[in-house]
């Protein structure tokens, strides 16, 4: 059982160096129209899968790391696959810590490619689940609460941050 885990370690860094090196030679030779390797998006399809199965074990965010910039990738059966394996993830994450790290390198490689980032890699967001809790930044309370509950200050701050969401609102 001990070496299983090495051995799995092993499979995952060879998928994703498979998938690096298959985004490095199209960013070489992107104008060519078809993919030089079937082991290579074999590689690609299987790090996708894993995305959505297997986001909470130990080395998601090498899979993560090797995935997402594939994105942005010049054919459009790399792109569709990570994309579908990203939406999956962003529906199967309940805890929210993978589709985290995957928003922020996006993000992180949105800055640094400019205009030049595919339809792709922006509809990812597309499939993120935001709830008012999260667009309004956590001010809102869960559930009521009594005022006879709550100190002086708290109704305070209550009357405030309800004041402060009427003028968003309104804006």
């Amino acid at each position: 059982p001990n070496h299983m885990g090495g051995r799995y370690s092993s499979l995952v860094k060879f998928l994703a160096s498979r998938a690096r090196k298959a985004n490095r030679k199209w960013n070489r030779k992107a104008k060519e129209g078809r993919f030089s390797s079937s082991m290579d998006m074999c590689a690609i399809r299987c790090l996708a899968r894993l995305l959505h199965t297997a986001h909470l074990f130990n080395l998601r965010k090498e899979v993560i790391r090797a995935t997402i910039p594939l994105l942005n990738h010049p054919n459009e059966e790399v792109r569709q696959t990570v994309l579908s394996g990203v939406q999956k993830l962003f529906r199967a994450d309940a805890q929210g810590d993978s589709t985290l790290e995957v928003v922020r390198l996006i993000s992180q490689i949105a800055v640094s490619q400019g205009q030049k980032v595919r339809a792709e890699m922006v509809a990812t967001f597309l499939e993120l689940n935001l709830s008012k809790d999260v667009i309004h930044g956590g001010s809102k309370q869960r559930g009521p609460v009594s005022k006879k509950k709550l100190s002086k200050k708290a109704l305070q701050r209550r009357k405030r941050l309800k004041d402060v969401d009427e003028q968003l609102d309104r804006e």
